[in-house]
Formats: C-alpha cells, sequence, structure tokens
C-alpha cells in the first residue's frame, strides 16, 4: 500500500473576516503538492490549484459545520455548483438544510491546475509530466485540499483540531469519472468524509465497450435509430470513395479516416448520454425522413454545429502545450488507467469498422509513447470496481445514459439497494441529478434527488454518533 504524503501550505483567502462573501464563480489557488507518494526529485515541488466556493447557503449568525465539496473532472474549472437560494440544486438544497458551504477544487492538469505550466509554455503536457495525473494523485489532492480546510475552519470555530479527526461534517460528490473517484476516496477515507454521491459514476474500469454503439441503437429508438444508422454509414461510404465533402464540412481535411470517424461516432453519441436526442431525433431527423428530405445532411450539419473535429485528431492529441483543451489529458487517463475504449461492434455498429481496440491502442502510442495495452485489471484490483465498498456513498445513473454500462444501477456485495438510484426511463442523461431543478423534470428523477438528500440526512447523523 503506497503512503500518502500530505502537507499543507499557507491558508485560504475565503476565511479572511473582513472580505465579502466570494461569488460561486470566482477562483481561488490552493498551494498543492506535485508528487503525494514518493521522497524523489519533486518531493517538495508544489502548483497552484483552482477551487471555487459558494456560500450562499450560509447563515452568519451560525457557525458553519458541514461542507461539501464536489470533485472537479476532465474539464476545467467554471464555478461552485450548489447554485442559489432562489434556483439552486440537490447540493443547494442540502447546504439550505445544513448551513453548509460548498466547494468544487479543479482537478490537477486541467483547466489552470497545471502543474509544469511555470516550468515550460511549450510543452507543459509532454508524457513525462503527466506521470503525475492520475485519480490517484486526484484523492490525495482532494484529502490535502479537506484536511486543510477543515483544520482553518476547527480555528475559525474555536475548535482544537484533531490530525484524522475532522470538525465539519463533510460531503463529496462527483459526476462520471468524478463520481468514479468520489466512491473510491468515500471507500479510502471512511473516517473524513460522513457522505458521498457518485453520479453517474464509472467505477468498473473496462477495456473494450463496444456495447456503447448497441446501447446508444435501443436508446434512439425507431425509427430515429434506423435514420441515424444510415446517415453515418453513407458518411462513410462517400469518404472512402474519395469524395472529400464531409471531411471539409467539419474542417477535417487530410484526417485520418479512422480518427475522422470516431469523432463522428462519439459526438453523436453524446446527443443520447446527455439527454438531448428529442433534439436531433424528434426536431430534425425523424421529420425530415418522414418528409423526404435530405436527412444526411441535416444530421452532418447539427453534429457541424455543435461539435468541433480539431481536438479529436491525432495531431491535436500529441500537442503539448494547449491548457484549452482537455482531451489529451483524459486520453492519458484512458490509456494508463481506465480504458473505456469503444471498438465498433460486429453488429449493430454506428461506428466505422475502422475503429478498433488496435486504434485506440494506436493513438496511445501516437499521443503519448505508451504500449502498455489493458491498463484495467491493476484499477480494478485497487478499487475493487462493484465491489467497491459503498456504504456511505449514494450511486445515481440513468439507463438513457450509456455510461451506466459501468456504473452500479443494482445492489451489490458492498452496497445495499438503498444507496441506488436508478431511472431505467428515457430522457434523464449523465449526471442530470446533478442540474438545477426544473419544474418540468420526470418524476423519476425527482424522486431520485429525494433519496439523495434523505441518505444524507442519514450518514449525517450516523457522523454525529460516531464523532
Amino acid at each position: 500500500m503506497k503512503l500518502i504524503l500530505i502537507f499543507s501550505i499557507g491558508s485560504f483567502d475565503h476565511l479572511n473576516k473582513n472580505r465579502p462573501k466570494s461569488s460561486p464563480s470566482d477562483f481561488m489557488t490552493f498551494k498543492q503538492r506535485l508528487d503525494h507518494f514518493s521522497f524523489g526529485q519533486n518531493m517538495l515541488k508544489t502548483f497552484d490549484q483552482r477551487y471555487c466556493i459558494n456560500e450562499n447557503f450560509i447563515n452568519d449568525q451560525k457557525p458553519v459545520d458541514t461542507a461539501i465539496i464536489e470533485i472537479g473532472g476532465e474539464g476545467p474549472l467554471r464555478k461552485a455548483p450548489g447554485g442559489d437560494k432562489d434556483n439552486y440544486d440537490v447540493l443547494g438544497e442540502i447546504a439550505i438544510k445544513y448551513n453548509a458551504v460548498i466547494f468544487q477544487l479543479e482537478h490537477r492538469f486541467y483547466g489552470e491546475s497545471q502543474p509544469f505550466y511555470n516550468d515550460s509554455k511549450t510543452d507543459f503536457l509532454k508524457s513525462e509530466n503527466l506521470q503525475y495525473l492520475s485519480s490517484r494523485h486526484a484523492i490525495a489532492d482532494l484529502v490535502n485540499f479537506v484536511s486543510t480546510i477543515d483544520k482553518e475552519y476547527c480555528v475559525k470555530n474555536g475548535q482544537k483540531w484533531i490530525p484524522g479527526k475532522p470538525c465539519l461534517r463533510w460531503m463529496i460528490v462527483g459526476g462520471s469519472y468524478a463520481g468514479a473517484v468520489s466512491a473510491w476516496i468515500t471507500q479510502q477515507h471512511q473516517s473524513l468524509f460522513a457522505a458521498s454521491i457518485s453520479s453517474s459514476g464509472v467505477v468498473d474500469a473496462h477495456f473494450e465497450l463496444p456495447e456503447f454503439d448497441t446501447h446508444t441503437l435501443e436508446a434512439a429508438g425507431t425509427p430515429c435509430a434506423q435514420v441515424y444508422l444510415e446517415a453515418m454509414h453513407h458518411i462513410e461510404q462517400v469518404t472512402e470513395s474519395g469524395d472529400d465533402q464531409y471531411l471539409k464540412l467539419f474542417k477535417a481535411e487530410g484526417a485520418v479516416h479512422a480518427d475522422f470517424y470516431y469523432f463522428l461516432a462519439d459526438t453523436s453519441l453524446m446527443v443520447f448520454q446527455y439527454g438531448d436526442h428529442k433534439a436531433m431525433c424528434q426536431e430534425k431527423l425523424i421529420p425530415a425522413w418522414r418528409n423526404n428530405d435530405d436527412y444526411i445532411t441535416i444530421f452532418a450539419d447539427y453534429l457541424n454545429t455543435k461539435y468541433v473535429y480539431g481536438k479529436y485528431d491525432r495531431k491535436d492529441l500529441s500537442r503539448v502545450n494547449n491548457k484549452e483543451l482537455s482531451f489529451r489529458q483524459w486520453w492519458y487517463q484512458t490509456c494508463t488507467e481506465v480504458a473505456y475504449f469503444q471498438p465498433a461492434p460486429k453488429m449493430n455498429s454506428i461506428r466505422s469498422q475502422q475503429v478498433t481496440t488496435d486504434w485506440h491502442l494506436e493513438i496511445c502510442k501516437v499521443a503519448f509513447g505508451l504500449e502498455l495495452g489493458d491498463p484495467t485489471e491493476r484499477t480494478n484490483n485497487y478499487y475493487g470496481n462493484y465491489d467497491v465498498y459503498g456504504h456511505d456513498t449514494f450511486f445515481a445513473n440513468f439507463w438513457q445514459d450509456v455510461w451506466q454500462i459501468v456504473g452500479i444501477t443494482s445492489a451489490q456485495k458492498n452496497v445495499p439497494a438503498e444507496n441506488i438510484g436508478y431511472i431505467a426511463d428515457r430522457d434523464c442523461g449523465h449526471c442530470v441529478d446533478l442540474h438545477a431543478y426544473k419544474e418540468t423534470d420526470p418524476k423519476g428523477l425527482q424522486e431520485v434527488r429525494q433519496k439523495e438528500v434523505a441518505f444524507v440526512s442519514k450518514r449525517f447523523d450516523e457522523w454525529a454518533l460516531r464523532k
């Protein structure tokens, strides 16, 4: 078992008594350790890790004794979650109930939290540096951040801080990859967190997921699935004939064809993943198909207005100095930890048969010089995949979202049924339970959120007894 070396540097500006409350979109920085696991040359190296804070639900007349932290995922930090008292999400509802402060910590190597940017602005994302990008380092970052904040609030509240015994009631939450991290960190640091929510948490690292295509066609339903399939295959057929009209449309001239086909599949799948399929199917493709319009052009134009090919190109993935995009970093994590490779299935394939497992491994080699093969056994052995200890974690998943395939949707060895919220209907996409409340939210989604609030309340009560 690896040793996590934790230390804190400095203090937090947001605890200054004389300052006004922060806006959820105000960014602050925390001095974070680069290498948590060794005494090597980077033992004392630190970097500025961004975070933001939502204090909209705090009653200034009461001491803060509850904190919520949302884990930043594979993208830049935008603002702290929760909303405000007039327009809130499930974290905001919990914050109102418990007078809680809400944090969000940006994941290392994403957004502005770049450990090597000040060393060299030309190659700060080179493969040698990315060895410090992993879920294990992310967990250690969170432990360091939470422990340091907890100590500061302890002192502010006039309490005695005891290492390993938090003063605040902590809840941690994440969605997608960060949802898996939320479950993993709670499993490893049960004394630090009273409760966690894993929204669409991808806890089972999977080497190959051809089910991405087959499930998406099922989610699309008839006739959209057929129209969608025909459009994808037509674009490939035209492109393979030497006609570059679609390559020009997406500004992908000169692209390796398999890279382009992966782009088409990945972006169109996201329409269903995030529950936006009505905009593409009901409003675009199906009416065009019924009216004998050019639905293939309509499909291509729809994708072209929403997504850009550039970041999918292997040349762009190999760039070592672009912090504006996060694709290189996430590809590195897939190559080294979780894979989730999406080869074309032999039947009912949305994507080209050129998109194989070997194609994914080729990208790992071209972009990073890696030839690791399947990294998932190591990851699953470390975290437990479906055997993750989930007593203090609530798992929310949604049938519409293809990622539920690698999430926890039913009772498991270490996860009781009461810790699970699963919506088997359409129209609820990836991590939708963390979105702001709407009057039009489906009944099933409202019920899952109610279960989340009740679950957290129960775990908070248990934590008070443990303390």
